[in-house]
């Protein structure tokens, strides 16, 4: 069981250790470099089966046991790898083989075995596995697509952005030849190109708009090159790209179209205000060509009277970046004369894709020429209103006077008239007999008729000098006391009710008197019915507030509904209901003049509704 010195030099060179076990004696032996492969030195232990086994890695001790009983047991050889722990707490992989020697009747006499310490190859194949592990990771995570294809143009391997870009699944790849999967590809610019790299073994890359068996399209950038499997091919998607690319395109094409046949004139300068591009349109509205502009000066054919307005504009231009400027100036024409320009001046130097002052502009000379001549007809205008003011102020000066006739001159008769009949009633009464006093009463009653009526036309002439006071008005309380008044002044019989009232905005006197107008009104031709009813409501409509007043009373034909407004117009006899047929003209004039309208709506002997509009504010 001694090994001699050159044995020793070989295992110590192999990193090789030897072992035997004795089975009859149970005597162990281990070389000097199997001390060493177990983290000791010759001789600092003694060698035992128990203290081989308990060097085994807890992970792999169960087997190991089993293969040594089963060596012991049956006097089977074997071999495995496993892991062994040092003294230091470092771990070895170790292979160890055994061989089984047995007597003439087969019964294990000695076990035998060697011992190799193979810790770096295993470390190396792990760094390979975690290597290759990271490059798979990498390559499955990455937006690329990478793929392997042999010299048949079959696919040996793809990641999955490959696989995505391919639109079949893996398991249909695999194996499978790019002719099989994509018929016609053979007649395609990019199997030539794949052909031509893998026979020049030569590196490519190309942009490629590829079509699938669907019949739906895509664009790839793709780099090709030779390897020992046969093709490498990296892919990036570039079909979002490509679209953008292509609306951009259009885009340009749609604005430049636009810009080209636009009837405004548009020209582009760089921070130098050095002119870059002018549109066609600027040599229609100014008649001047690039080769008539080239070498003049940019204010040389503006204006005198607006080359400062001009400056001023380019100077607001520059400190104020992306406002638009806006200004007009006068520019001389090729043919001489003068044009009006109007547009605006944007700085957009700060712009990435501008870069430059852009003036946009128009001819406005027929507008001018317009303008001016509005000013002269507003100027005759103006005149013939100082005109006609003067003539209606003389005219109302003559009504002025007409209605102090009216209040003096026509009262003094009729004050006659009514005191002299009263003067005969007293002194005569017992003298005159039914008739006398039947037609005394006429001529009293009349006389009280036409004094009504010389109240009613002064008030209706004072509304168009009256000045509108306009407030928010409370119409709930406005109408409470437009019925207290009522009652004061009439006596009837009518129930008259009300819903809310929505707010309004007037004149309280105005709207007072169009609120006791309507409810007398209705008051009054609703008299006759036995039990009268007076309603008032209101609702809004848009911008206005509508105010109506039904009533159950007599009504009228809507063929005569145009008389109802008119000043003295009355669609009833006297005999019938009393009143001067001005009321309603009243209520007109001021629902007018607040920029409302009145409107009317009846069914003989059904009743009437009323309504009039007044503005929220």
């Amino acid at each position: 069981m001694q090994r001699n010195y050159f044995s020793q030099q070989a295992e110590e060179i192999a990193n090789l250790g030897s072992w035997e076990i004795d089975l009859v004696s149970d005597a162990v032996h281990w070389s000097d470099q199997f001390f060493r492969i177990c983290g000791y030195e010759p001789h600092d232990v003694e060698p035992s089966i128990r203290l081989s086994l308990d060097m085994v890695h807890p992970d792999d001790r169960e087997v190991t046991e089993y293969l040594f009983r089963q060596a012991l047991q049956f006097g089977n050889d074997y071999k495995i790898e496993n892991r062994i722990v040092r003294p230091d707490g470092s771990i070895r992989y170790i292979y160890s083989q055994a061989t089984v020697d047995k007597d003439i009747s087969g019964k294990p006499l000695r076990l035998r075995g060697l011992f190799f310490d193979i810790t770096d190859r295993k470390e190396a194949e792990e760094a390979r596995r975690q290597q290759e592990e990271r490059y798979h990771t990498i390559l499955n995570s990455v937006m690329e697509g990478f793929q392997i294809l042999d010299h048949e143009f079959r696919y040996v391997y793809l990641n999955p952005s490959a696989i995505r870009q391919s639109r079949y699944p893996e398991d249909k790849l695999i194996g499978h030849s790019m002719t099989e999967l994509y018929p016609g590809i053979e007649q395609t610019e990019l199997f030539r190109t794949m052909k031509d790299c893998l026979e020049k073994q030569c590196m490519r890359y190309l942009e490629n708009e590829f079509t699938y068996p669907d019949g739906s399209k895509g664009w790839f950038e793709l780099r090709i090159q030779p390897s020992s499997d046969g093709l490498l091919i990296l892919s990036v998607d570039i079909t979002e790209r490509k679209r953008a690319e292509e609306h951009k395109r259009k885009a340009d094409a749609r604005y430049r179209a636009l810009i080209e046949n636009s009837s405004e004139g548009i020209t582009i300068m760089d921070k130098a205000f050095k002119v870059i591009y002018r549109s066609p349109a600027n040599a229609k509205i100014t008649g001047w060509t690039e080769e008539d502009l080239a070498g003049k000066q940019s204010m040389e054919d503006v204006h005198a009277d607006d080359r400062e307005h001009l400056r001023l504009a380019v100077k607001h231009a520059v400190e104020q970046s992306t406002k638009p400027v806006p200004f007009q100036f006068r520019v001389r024409h090729k043919q001489g004369h003068y044009i009006w320009l109007e547009g605006i001046m944007t700085n957009m130097l700060s712009n990435p894709g501008v870069e430059a002052i852009v003036l946009n502009f128009r001819d406005i000379t027929g507008r001018k020429n317009a303008e001016e001549k509005i000013n002269e007809m507003n100027n005759e205008l103006e005149q013939k209103v100082i005109e006609r003011t003067a003539q209606f102020e003389a005219v109302n000066k003559e009504l002025e006077a007409f209605s102090y006739s009216v209040s003096h001159d026509l009262r003094a008769p009729l004050r006659a008239i009514d005191g002299y009949a009263s003067m005969i009633e007293e002194d005569y009464e017992k003298v005159l007999d039914e008739e006398g006093r039947r037609l005394l009463d006429n001529i009293q009653q009349n006389a009280k008729k036409m004094s009504t009526l010389i109240d009613d036309l002064l008030a209706f002439s004072r509304l168009g000098k009256k000045v509108i006071q306009k407030k928010q008005l409370d119409m709930n309380e406005l109408l409470e006391g437009v019925l207290i008044d009522l009652s004061k002044s009439q006596a009837h019989h009518a129930v008259i009710s009300s819903d809310e009232l929505l707010p309004a905005f007037g004149d309280y006197s105005l709207i007072h008197q169009v609120l006791i107008n309507l409810v007398s009104n209705a008051v009054k031709y609703s008299s006759k019915k036995e039990k009268p009813q007076v309603h008032i409501s209101s609702r809004k409509e848009d911008s206005h507030v509508v105010y109506t007043v039904r009533d159950n009373g007599v009504g009228f034909d809507m063929k005569y509904a145009h008389k109802l407004f008119g000043v003295f117009q009355r669609l009833h006899t006297m005999d019938e209901f009393e009143g001067t047929g001005v009321g309603l003209a009243i209520v007109q004039r001021i629902v007018t003049r607040h920029g409302g309208q009145v409107k009317a709506d009846s069914t003989p002997d059904k009743g009437s509704v009323f309504s009039f509009s007044l503005p929220i504010q």
